[in-house]
């Protein structure tokens, strides 16, 4: 028996359980109407059931047979999806910062690591007074050796360690220089 049949017998059954259903909650039992045609008018498809034509359009997408089994491996082990982490890369750069070897249209991932890492220390250093609240005022990161007179106005997070070279003084807009 094809899938369209089997198909088409599954909606048939689900469809007479549905009526079944239905006529136990009501007094009048669903009818299904259809328009009929007159004589003189030409019907262009010669359709046995409402589910033909509900279904019809669709069975005609499946294919006529099933692929061999040379087929399906030659076109799972093609080279577009098998060989494709065996191919060198050829857009490779090196960073300016550190040297290692990252993709022309990503971020270093040394780098990236590190800005991490320093990330995770600024965190902890903020502790839990800002973890739950945000300060009124605009933070600013002070390491060793920085003057904090600067900054009267502003929250200030204190670390116990030099300043990166990487991180710069300036990345803040209106920072004094």
């Amino acid at each position: 028996m094809s899938s369209s049949n089997m198909l088409r017998r599954l909606v048939l059954e689900l469809e007479q359980t549905l009526f079944r259903w239905a006529s136990l909650f009501t007094e009048q039992r669903p009818a299904l109407c259809l328009q009929t045609l007159g004589a003189n008018e030409k019907y262009p498809h010669n359709q046995s059931s409402v589910l033909e034509s509900i279904f019809g359009s669709t069975l005609w997408a499946v294919p006529k047979s099933r692929r061999s089994l040379e087929k399906r491996w030659i076109r799972k082990m093609s080279e577009i999806g098998h060989f494709e982490a065996a191919r060198p890369k050829k857009n490779l750069i090196s960073c300016v910062e550190c040297g290692h070897w990252h993709e022309s249209h990503t971020i270093c991932g040394n780098c990236y690591e590190k800005v991490r890492e320093e990330t995770k220390l600024m965190q902890e250093a903020f502790g839990d007074t800002l973890k739950y609240n945000h300060p009124v005022q605009e933070v600013v990161v002070l390491y060793e050796n920085e003057d904090a007179s600067k900054y009267s106005d502003k929250y200030i997070v204190k670390m116990q360690k030099n300043r990166p070279t990487w991180f710069s003084k300036a990345l803040l807009l209106n920072a004094p220089k």
